[in-house]
């Protein structure tokens, strides 16, 4: 319009431009932009991510809506709505999304301009803005972060061939395709390698692979829907998306890699039952304080343990001495222990007429023998032989009822009145040859221990030894 008011003017301007030879555009360096597209990257990642979560969220929404016209009507009170008219407003617009759309126009402005960034710039863009979805569903999903991933990346293809006019069933199937091969190449590099290296590797290997068939696979779709214009746009081996890939996948094989858990040895039957065997075997010689190897001591402290266990549960007396063999041994040292130390003081200054004095462990009496002697009273028989044989039955498997006039308070007073109710009339000789029945003994005994009562802990812990003494 405004040509034609100036004809001289335009005809001049024409002959210069027909005279002026064609300039292409210089192509931009390799490393050209490098920085701005590093910057870019963050946000554009984020503003796809949300343009493909508000779509999820604004598609439920109309979903919902559409599900709960008629409750909500009901509620209310009001007519129901025309379903056909919902529909068309709810489900047939899902995919619509406004915020979406906003989204997808913000992360317009961060993508490189390929006039003025080079391949390495778009190269890193490209990787970054992966890396940075997978780093963050990867927090925020754990497990399901693959998932997550392609999710995102089918949703955006889908959008973004939508905005260019495919219809919604064909990108819905490109953003399917673009959605598995994602979840597949952010799982899959970790996955196969036993090592970091490796599976850095197989990313490097896998993903330009999945790439192909992602970008294949579109461009096939898009030409069986007659957009071939579109189609065109969609390259299967395109060096940019295939440098993205390789070093996208690279990275998603060292940063999830994870190391396979060792594998215990596999042992035949025979080595699972001599470790079965040896693992009891140790239990059995920590658990119980025997001698390592004493198979019938071990047996014996085990059954002694099931019987204490079973006494605790029923409420009664633990008292498991007389399931456990004496030691000829072991006895012989403790009265030896007790000769030297001062229970006879104790029991002199608690019957002073008639107190036993133990001397020292006669060498020439086995104890074998007082073990089997004859329990009836006799006037030549050594104390200390006589108190081997006293401590010798208590542990012996005789379950006599015991002393029923007597109130025991500990399983050592019970086997204590047992003794005396059995064999009232055991005489304990001293070198001095004054005899003393056992029942008396035992009644001083419980003198000196009604009486230690109200007397200091240094008296308390002599009569505690005097008690102890009949065993």
């Amino acid at each position: 319009m405004f040509d034609e008011l100036f004809p001289k003017e335009r005809a001049t301007s024409l002959s210069q431009s027909v005279q002026r030879p064609y300039q292409a555009p210089e192509a931009p360096g390799t490393f050209s932009g490098v920085g701005g597209a590093i910057a870019d990257a963050f946000p554009h990642a984020a503003y796809t991510a949300g343009s493909a979560w508000a779509a999820v969220l604004d598609a439920y929404g109309k979903a919902a809506a559409y599900r709960d016209a008629p409750t909500v009507a009901m509620i209310h009170g009001q007519p129901m709505p025309d379903m056909d008219k919902l529909k068309r407003e709810t489900i047939d617009q899902m995919g619509n999304s406004e915020v979406a759309r906003q989204f997808r126009e913000r992360a317009q402005d961060y993508l490189p301009d390929p006039a003025s960034v080079g391949m390495a710039g778009q190269i890193t863009h490209g990787v970054l803005s992966s890396l940075t979805k997978a780093g963050a569903y990867a927090v925020a999903g754990g497990p399901a972060a693959p998932v997550l991933f392609g999710a995102d990346l089918g949703i955006n293809r889908a959008q973004e061939l939508s905005d260019k006019g495919v219809d919604g069933g064909t990108a819905a199937l490109a953003g399917a395709v673009t959605g598995v091969t994602g979840a597949v190449g952010m799982r899959l590099p970790a996955a196969m390698g036993s090592t970091r290296l490796q599976s850095a590797a197989i990313g490097a290997a896998v993903n330009p692979a999945l790439n192909v068939v992602e970008i294949g696979g579109i461009h096939t779709l898009l030409e069986a829907a007659d957009y071939e214009g579109i189609a065109a746009q969609y390259q299967p081996f395109d060096p940019v998306n295939l440098a993205v890939a390789t070093v996208t996948g690279a990275a998603f094989g060292a940063a999830f890699h994870r190391g396979k858990p060792a594998t215990a040895p596999r042992l035949t039957p025979d080595e699972h039952a001599a470790a079965l065997t040896m693992h009891e075997a140790r239990v059995r010689d920590a658990d119980a304080l025997v001698r390592p190897g004493d198979i019938e001591a071990a047996n014996a402290a085990r059954e002694a343990q099931i019987t204490a266990r079973n006494q605790l549960d029923a409420g009664e007396p633990v008292s498991v001495a007389h399931r456990v063999p004496a030691d000829p041994e072991q006895i012989t040292g403790a009265l030896r222990r007790v000769a030297d130390g001062p229970v006879n003081e104790v029991l002199a200054e608690g019957m002073p007429n008639k107190a036993p004095e133990v001397g020292p462990l006669a060498p020439e009496v086995p104890l074998q023998a007082v073990q089997q002697a004859d329990t009836a009273p006799k006037a030549t028989t050594n104390p200390v032989e006589r108190l081997v044989e006293t401590v010798t039955r208590m542990f012996s498997s005789d379950d006599a009822p015991a002393d029923q006039g007597r109130k025991a308070e500990t399983p050592e007073q019970a086997r204590a009145f047992e003794i005396a109710t059995r064999d009232p009339e055991t005489v304990v000789r001293n070198d001095e040859g004054v005899d003393v029945r056992v029942a008396d003994l035992l009644a001083s005994v419980d003198d000196l221990e009604a009486r230690a009562r109200t007397d200091s802990k240094a008296f308390d812990a002599a009569v505690d030894c005097a008690v102890r003494f009949p065993r």
